[in-house]
């Protein structure tokens, strides 16, 4: 097929297009999809690193100018960048022409994360006729997200930070991002506890929220439960993972999966681009703090919880403590007034309390108990009993079961022995072989070896077992005994 409709020719001229492909008046991305097409055509293999010197080169100079200052590890990480740095010099000059119109976003990378409500999802508006007439403001474009009808500014308030964390059991919507959005939350149909999302510890989740979200090209509505959050703003975990059926690359760290028919590729932020989020969304919490006036906050009540002590002792952090004790002033001439359960207490257990309170401790006597502990020794991790309380229920529930339907009963013996118990053969199922009379013949012996086969399946190493006998029924061997 190939020698009846391919041209000789034809190897040879594309790898010369493929040799002279330049970006020319085209986008990066249309750049990028002719030399892809070449290549394959050309059944070019190479490693990624002449791919991407090959895909560099063909670059407009303004755009390679500005490239060579970035840090790239593959081809989709250069193409996501170029793509940015065109957006860019588009943006400073709209009216130079040495870039194309047609240009199309990636639809395997994106850069930020904004949220918006269903109006702001709407693309078009409704004249009094019935019909979509697009608004001027189509026409824009944001570098950041690719979306259309607004620019990167415009948006800065309602972009969150998103967390995808597969070690996650739900997904999570922090309590600051529902209530600045205004978004509507509702009952939780199967309220749970979690402990590990801020410094709170155990707490309750009872409602839930839809959240809008877009990132790049992919739009969607998730469901998330509503916590007091400070990693993110949104956190998707398992759920998101499941419904999505969302695959993880672990060296590129990127997230792919098919929404509505199309291949979606989430890439993470670089490191800077994430320390400098969170060091705006801090500043951003401060200011909104600052905002609050003093008439609105609330009052704090500095109760502190066990828990909250069994994590400051646990960490060694520094504690001031306050215990307010209740005390009864008594005089000569009126009588104490104690609390009705105190009373209650005393009347009951009156004999254990002294008429006269002890001046002091009691006195060293001649035998004290203490725990001798050995210097330099390690505490035993082990457990004081040998089973937990519940095994041993559950196991003297059996016990008592067995003992009442007689299948056990308890030893009178005065000392126990030891036995180990194994697999005895039944004597009436192996009576007949033991019995069975000794062959005399050859026929016999076949006769026996015969019927001694039947186990050539329970027994290993059968052959080399019944090689005597396999030698005695050959021809000539053995005629009579």
């Amino acid at each position: 097929m190939k020698k009846c409709f391919v041209p000789s020719y034809y190897g040879k001229d594309v790898h010369q297009k493929l040799r002279r492909l330049t970006q020319g008046t085209r986008g990066v991305e249309e750049y990028y999809q002719e030399m892809e097409i070449l290549m394959l055509k050309g059944g070019v293999d190479e490693s990624a690193d002449a791919t991407m010197a090959r895909f560099q080169a063909g670059l407009s100079r303004d755009i390679q100018d500005r490239i060579e200052m970035y840090e790239y590890e593959d081809i989709f990480e250069l193409l996501h960048k170029s793509i940015l740095i065109e957006q860019q010099l588009k943006r400073k000059n709209p009216t130079k022409g040495s870039y194309g119109n047609n240009y199309k976003p990636s639809t395997t990378k994106e850069e930020k994360l904004f949220v918006k409500t269903k109006e702001e999802l709407k693309g078009y508006q409704q004249d009094d006729k019935g019909k979509p007439t697009t608004t001027r403001s189509r026409e824009l474009k944001c570098f950041k997200c690719h979306g259309i009808g607004h620019y990167s500014n415009e948006f800065y308030d309602k972009v969150c930070s998103l967390v995808i964390d597969g070690g996650s059991c739900t997904n999570v919507a922090s309590e600051a991002l529902v209530e600045k959005l205004g978004l509507k939350t509702g009952k939780h149909h199967r309220p749970y506890l979690l402990q590990w999302l801020n410094e709170q510890g155990e707490l309750k989740v009872t409602e839930q929220v839809m959240i809008p979200i877009t990132i790049g090209r992919y739009q969607d509505e998730i469901v998330c439960d509503v916590l007091p959050m400070d990693s993110s703003h949104i956190l998707l975990g398992r759920p998101w993972q499941y419904d999505k059926r969302a695959i993880h690359d672990g060296f590129t760290n990127r997230h792919s999966f098919t929404h509505r028919d199309k291949k979606i590729v989430l890439a993470p932020l670089s490191p800077q681009e994430v320390h400098h989020d969170q060091v705006q969304l801090k500043l951003r919490r401060k200011e909104d703090k600052d905002k609050v006036p003093a008439s609105q906050t609330k009052g704090i009540l500095l109760t502190a919880k066990s828990s909250d002590m069994r994590k400051a002792v646990h960490l060694d952090q520094s504690m001031l403590l306050f215990v307010f004790k209740g005390a009864l002033l008594t005089s000569s001439d009126i009588a104490p007034e104690l609390p009705s359960g105190f009373e209650f207490v005393i009347q009951d257990y009156g004999d254990m309390f002294p008429e006269e309170n002890p001046a002091g401790l009691p006195p060293i006597r001649g035998i004290e108990h203490q725990i001798d502990l050995v210097p330099g020794a390690s505490l035993p991790n082990k457990p004081a009993y040998r089973t937990n309380p519940d095994e041993t229920k559950e196991l003297q529930r059996q016990v008592d079961g067995l003992m009442e339907k007689g299948y056990i009963r308890e030893s009178m013996s005065p000392c126990a022995v030891p036995v180990l118990l194994g697999i005895k053969v039944d004597e009436e199922k192996v009576k007949a072989i033991k019995e069975w009379p000794i062959p005399t013949s050859v026929s016999e012996v076949r006769s026996f070896h015969g019927l001694a086969g039947f186990y050539r399946r329970f027994v290993r190493d059968f052959s080399t077992i019944a090689a005597p006998l396999t030698e005695v029924i050959k021809k000539n061997v053995l005629e009579l005994f």
